[in-house]
């Protein structure tokens, strides 16, 4: 809020029903990569870990191109008619970083989740998720259409996992 100079009446909170989640929404659009989009923030344990923008049908095509300008090509799905439903673009994997790796999955071990790369078993693949991603979804007949969600939940577990599991500090 101070970042962005807002005070308590330019926000709605929402209640997610999830402990340690909370969410707001601006009640006024913001600018994003120079279009008007209507935002609202998630966090968990008081930290920023996701932004949901949502931008008008005009301008989905623009917003496309400004992000894959930014991060490079994302990659695609498509509906059975060959049409674009979503693109999504992320960064590197915790599989090809150990350490980071070994970090988030000590969290959620204290957290009380299972781990396992196994698809086989029960738990969590810490491996498979990128530090950040963000998906643009471009299917003009779903009611999510041009809704941009941006998710950096593991980022924030690297950057304050004293927060998501007070008795676990990285050293």
């Amino acid at each position: 809020m101070n970042a962005l100079k807002l005070s308590d009446k330019d926000i709605t909170k929402i209640d997610t029903g999830l402990a340690h989640n909370d969410q707001i929404h601006l009640n006024h659009s913001i600018k994003l990569y120079d279009r008007s989009a209507e935002v609202s923030f998630t966090f968990s344990y008081h930290i920023l870990i996701g932004l949901t923008a949502h931008f008008k049908p005009e301008d989905v095509e623009y917003v496309e191109k400004a992000i894959t300008k930014e991060r490079g090509t994302g990659i695609y799905k498509y509906n059975g008619k060959n049409e674009k439903t979503d693109v999504t673009w992320q960064d590197e994997l915790l599989e090809n970083n150990k350490t980071w790796k070994a970090a988030v999955e000590e969290i959620y071990k204290n957290l009380g989740f299972k781990i396992s790369d196994d698809p086989m078993k029960d738990g969590i693949s810490v491996g498979q998720k990128p530090i950040t991603w963000c998906r643009l979804t471009m299917d003009s007949n779903s009611p999510l259409y041009g809704n941009l969600y941006f998710n950096g939940d593991v980022a924030a577990m690297l950057n304050y996992p004293e927060k998501y599991a007070p008795e676990f500090i990285l050293k």
